[in-house]
């Protein structure tokens, strides 16, 4: 037999749960998140098929990046881009195919406007450098900088805002003086701030090839060399003349300081060229044909398009640079009517 229990029973049962629900702690993912007002924008040339979404974390993707050039401006950083998306517009407002959603960060790359501290009187990230943006806050934006040749390390640093770009960048070139003797490093050693047994080394340097890394110099203090080096990042401090090789005098330095890395893009084209409309005004554009599925940007006013098919007053469409593109096997999809069809 089944005993009915009193009401008294299930209402102290009932509030000892709420207690508990009150008292659990919160989740991670429920805590906010402060995100850098930043906002770091131009042209790139994204990898191909990367993912656009609709929010920082989770869900499924609404776009990806075709891999041809594509304005992007990014904002809403957070301290640690590798755990959650920034925003993302691909358009400027200017006329555009635009797409509004979350992309990873980390995976566009910006280009330095200036020198960017990483060891303050010692290390730079170079001006016009390609670097991996990794977390924003009120301080500044985080990067970095891998070096494969001719160092094989990461640096690190914290840039203003004003001073990135998405656009790439030509980097300066590097003045040797005529004066300057070459040293050459094969060998990983320290750098120091100043020509001191005492001295406390600010950084190791680590060759990633046989040829070793070239530096110049015009002093020389006894047992130590000062150095310059100037390319992906710039490098200046004291070493020990034991960890270096000096070039003969008046030997010609080939002083390769490396230049702007740019990524080939995606050249995509259409089997046959849809019908090309011109945006008469703003039109939102959804990921599903039908006035109740959530808008992912708008094709703006005077913005050419192409329509690669009408069905039931929704047009299927792309735009004509094609920089971005839909899910696989997905539309973006617009009304055929407020595009003037």
């Amino acid at each position: 037999m089944i005993r009915a229990r009193p009401l008294f029973a299930l209402v102290l049962a009932a509030a000892a749960g709420a207690l508990a629900a009150s008292s659990a702690p919160a989740r991670a993912e429920d805590a906010p998140v402060e995100v850098s007002s930043c906002v770091i924008q131009g042209k790139t040339t994204p990898p191909a098929n990367l993912e656009i979404f609709a929010q920082p974390a989770g869900g499924k993707p609404i776009a990806r990046f075709s891999g041809a050039q594509s304005f992007a401006a990014l904002s809403e950083m957070s301290a640690r881009l590798l755990d959650r998306r920034a925003r993302v517009k691909t358009s400027n407002g200017a006329g555009g195919f635009r797409i509004d959603g979350y992309v990873d960060a980390t995976q566009l790359g910006a280009f330095t406007k200036s020198l960017v501290p990483s060891i303050p009187g010692h290390v730079w990230i170079g001006q016009g450098r390609e670097v991996r943006l990794v977390g924003a806050d009120a301080g500044g934006v985080k990067i970095e900088k891998k070096l494969t040749t001719p160092m094989g390390q990461t640096f690190s640093g914290r840039a203003t805002c004003e001073g990135l770009t998405l656009d790439p960048q030509i980097p300066p070139g590097a003045e040797v003086p005529g004066n300057a003797r070459g040293y050459v490093a094969k060998e990983s050693f320290d750098l120091f701030p100043e020509p001191s047994k005492d001295a406390t080394a600010v950084l190791t340097l680590y060759p990633s090839t046989d040829a070793g890394i070239l530096f110049w110099s015009e002093r020389r203090q006894g047992n130590w060399v000062h150095l310059h080096y100037s390319g992906e990042v710039t490098i200046e401090g004291w070493a020990r003349a034991k960890d270096l090789k000096p070039l003969p005098r008046g030997e010609t330095m080939d002083y390769a300081v490396g230049g702007i890395r740019k990524r080939d893009g995606a050249r995509l084209a259409l089997a046959e060229e849809p019908r090309v409309v011109t945006a008469p005004k703003d039109v939102p554009i959804r990921g599903q044909s039908s006035e109740t599925a959530p808008v992912l940007g708008v094709i703006e006013s005077g913005t050419e398009t192409y329509v690669t098919q009408v069905v039931a007053g929704w047009a299927s469409v792309l735009p004509k640079s094609l920089h971005v593109v839909p899910p696989a096997d997905q539309h973006f999809w617009v009304s055929a009517k407020d595009l003037g069809l």
